[in-house]
């Protein structure tokens, strides 16, 4: 694996694949949140909880798990692709994932995966072919397998531009031998 900020190698390609529908999902979460925040905070300062009130624990419980999901669910809003002189680095906000190009043995456009593999969207992990795969998928975006030395797990990763990407990591590959 490589650093995941290395910001001093010149990056010879980037992306980034947005899922819109997500945006709706984590702006209504956000709103569900406040509200309860607002409705909970109303009810200490006005002194209208009783015997027959939510007991705080619970209360606290259901805010907290809704505020972690909704920063869970806005982690996922933008898949990010950077190529490096390096490798890759691919991941949905602080979900990530590194690559060195000379632990790369293969890459190839992913025509293998199952349809909800396809149809999914987020960090999973699954299986192309017969192989243990980790993947980052946006969900209607064409996928591209990086195949690992060593029988490590593959890295699948959705982007726009499967072609192009197949073309810089197989060129990458070359230019950087298992050392």
């Amino acid at each position: 694996m490589i650093a995941m900020s290395n910001v001093d190698d010149k990056i010879i390609y980037e992306e980034k694949v947005r899922f819109p529908i997500i945006r709706g999902i984590v702006a209504l979460f956000a709103v569900m949140t406040i509200t309860f925040l607002v409705a909970y905070l109303y009810q200490l300062i006005t002194g209208q909880q009783n015997d027959s009130s939510v007991p705080l624990w619970f209360s606290v419980t259901i805010l907290s798990a809704m505020a972690l999901f909704t920063l869970f669910l806005a982690n996922l809003v933008t898949l990010s692709i950077r190529m490096t002189e390096d490798g890759a680095i691919v991941g949905f906000g602080i979900f990530r994932a590194g690559v060195k190009w000379a632990d790369v043995r293969e890459c190839r456009p992913d025509r293998e995966s199952s349809f909800l593999s396809a149809a999914n969207w987020g960090v999973s992990m699954g299986f192309t072919g017969r192989k243990f795969m980790r993947m980052y998928n946006v969900m209607g975006s064409p996928r591209v397998v990086l195949e690992l030395k060593g029988g490590r797990r593959a890295l699948v990763f959705s982007t726009r531009n499967p072609d192009s990407v197949v073309d810089i990591i197989k060129k990458r590959i070359q230019a950087h031998p298992p050392v």
